[in-house]
């Protein structure tokens, strides 16, 4: 699920209130290990075994809630604003108050970061965001899409909003305005499948609807 930064941040105070009880919010500030600037609803009492969220609490079955916010509609100027953010996402992530790493590696960058700059990151990532969305563009895009390191996915306003009312069997969803342009943006040719030795898998284990009494399947 994505939506404009304005209906992300809204979105998030309503959930933590009024999610029913079978389902979870899950975000850096709700969950220790959790280390993704986007947040998950899962469903509690199931289990998603995602290789992923291995070391985290809660692991069922899941749907994403992706930001997104206006960018530069110059090149390269989106491109600079896109390695400030996701540089200041990883210190955020890197100096949260209740992150204890469990690898040398991520604590060495803690070290080096210093935990007590947290709020310092922090601001200065909010300011990035908030002064671009403060004046709107032609572009708009998320942070956290990237498959590699150096990917810059952007789309054009109009090819996300307005969104229109699709048919999926019994239900009615949603969706961008031109989910060509943007399927095509994300995956090159998304019709055609790719080699089936470059195809991955995510789950590593069973997929449990209803873990019952069992929740020593949730670690």
């Amino acid at each position: 699920v994505g939506m404009l930064r304005a209906d992300y941040e809204k979105f998030i105070k309503v959930a933590r209130d009024e999610l029913a009880p079978d389902f979870f919010l899950q975000t850096f500030e709700t969950e220790q290990y959790y280390h993704k600037f986007n947040a998950k609803i899962r469903m509690t009492n199931t289990f998603f075994p995602e290789k992923a969220s291995v070391g985290l609490d809660n692991r069922g079955i899941s749907v994403d809630i992706f930001p997104f916010d206006c960018i530069e509609d110059e090149r390269d100027k989106a491109i600079a604003r896109i390695d400030k953010a996701r540089l200041l996402i990883k210190m955020v992530l890197h100096t949260r108050p209740d992150y204890s790493p469990n690898r040398f590696k991520n604590k060495l960058i803690r070290l080096l970061l210093n935990k007590k700059r947290y709020h310092i990151y922090r601001s200065k990532y909010e300011k990035c965001i908030r002064e671009i969305n403060e004046h709107p563009t032609n572009h708009v895009m998320c942070f956290i899409y990237h498959m590699i390191e150096k990917q810059y996915i952007t789309f054009n306003l109009s090819d996300i909003y307005p969104v229109k009312p699709v048919q999926f069997e019994d239900r009615t969803y949603m969706i961008m305005n031109n989910p060509d342009a943007y399927l095509t943006e994300m995956y090159g040719d998304y019709m055609v499948l790719p080699p089936e030795e470059k195809r991955v898998c995510h789950v590593n284990g069973k997929i449990i609807f209803d873990l019952g009494e069992n929740k020593d399947e949730n670690s």
